[in-house]
């Protein structure tokens, strides 16, 4: 049986009294060698419980919350839709193929992405298969690593040859499709593309971020970064912001591209940044988590979690949560404190997803969890 429900195990309590405080501000850290602490250590979990947990048996992407289910897929090709109340299984889509991305939805439809190079369609009540979209035929078909994006009926997702596609949601058909170009081995798209005022806009492994008309594909512009971009970009305002794989984060004007400002971590950066209030929060691989001002990129507060950190969720008021390699889920609040940390057994790598009082999150190959 699948689902599985109940407390926080004493085990887990024991453990958290064993690493000690896990939270602390941490506002200038280079050089620095201290973990997240908190003057609070003894109310971390305190105020979290398992809603539920579902087992799953493969690495999943998502999950996604809409309309009282949650959808995610994983490397084992099954792709499941679960009541995100209960943790019941409502259905699931099995195939032999490898779901690569994070699911979207639109017109009671769910979409997702697969290494072998199709693009799904099923109906989101009942799992049944609508359309399949191929990136190419058997010989020139590429892996689907972006995650697709609906906006005005038009599915847009990108492909590791270095091609943005645009297809109709109801039907499949493809609309238009854009080509980077570039050397082969920095084609790949693995960036979720994003869409605002009938623009797309998303990064790619060539060094640049694009700016494409949504209605026909045509390039409006695009700004080199300097090094591969396999996080997505998110908007706020007038203005669109990237981390990049060099460590350096953008402030691109959405119109223009002109850059409005730069940040420079010194790190790797994989993970999408988000935006809560007036900060942009992101992290990088050495665990540091920061918070700069959306109109100057200056630092608000950095933290350093006890591992490489992944990208961050916005919960409310400011604050956030995200999770490790080494399977803990943090929350902290809008000036760096700690909230509470949640422990488990496997690498949080996908964004955890909150809805209403619920965090929705996946650990590594095992479990689907719903915290309160």
């Amino acid at each position: 049986m699948n689902f599985i429900v109940g407390p926080i195990k004493t085990a887990l309590l024991f453990l958290m009294i064993l690493i000690g405080p896990c939270l602390k501000p941490f506002p200038d850290p280079m050089g620095a060698e201290d973990s997240i602490q908190s003057t609070e250590s003894e109310n971390i979990t305190a105020d979290k419980k398992i809603l539920w947990q579902f087992k799953i048996a493969s690495c999943a992407n998502g999950p996604l919350i809409v309309n009282g289910n949650i959808y995610f897929g994983g490397s084992d090709g099954i792709f499941y839709a679960l009541d995100s109340r209960t943790g019941f299984q409502k259905w699931k889509f099995v195939k032999e193929i490898n779901i690569t991305t994070a699911p979207a939805y639109a017109e009671e439809m769910i979409f997702f992405g697969c290494h072998q190079g199709f693009i799904y369609a099923l109906n989101s009540n009942s799992g049944e298969l609508k359309w399949r979209f191929s990136t190419g035929n058997i010989f020139t078909s590429s892996s689907v690593y972006s995650s697709p994006i609906v906006a005005d009926g038009i599915l847009y997702f990108g492909c590791n040859k270095g091609k943005l596609f645009a297809l109709d949601i109801r039907t499949g058909l493809q609309k238009w499709v854009y080509e980077t170009g570039g050397q082969l081995h920095k084609l790949s798209i693995e960036s979720a593309p994003v869409f605002a005022n009938k623009i797309v806009y998303f990064g790619s492994n060539n060094g640049n971020v694009y700016a494409l008309d949504a209605k026909t594909g045509n390039l409006i512009w695009k700004y080199y970064a300097g090094s591969a971009i396999c996080s997505s970009p998110v908007i706020g305002a007038d203005t669109l912001y990237v981390t990049a794989f060099n460590g350096n984060v953008y402030a691109l004007d959405i119109s223009t591209g002109r850059q409005k400002w730069r940040f420079i971590t010194g790190s790797y950066m994989e993970a999408s940044p988000v935006i809560a209030e007036d900060s942009l929060y992101f992290c990088d691989q050495d665990g540091y988590v920061y918070a700069l001002n959306l109109q100057n990129g200056s630092k608000k507060w950095q933290i350093k979690a006890q591992d490489e950190a992944t990208s961050p969720a916005a919960i409310k008021n400011g604050s956030i949560c995200f999770g490790t390699m080494d399977g803990d889920l943090y929350a902290v609040d809008s000036k760096g404190l700690g909230l509470w940390r949640y422990h488990t057994n496997g690498w949080i790598k996908t964004p955890p997803v909150v809805s209403e009082d619920t965090i929705y999150f996946i650990s590594g190959c095992d479990y689907v969890y719903a915290l309160q």
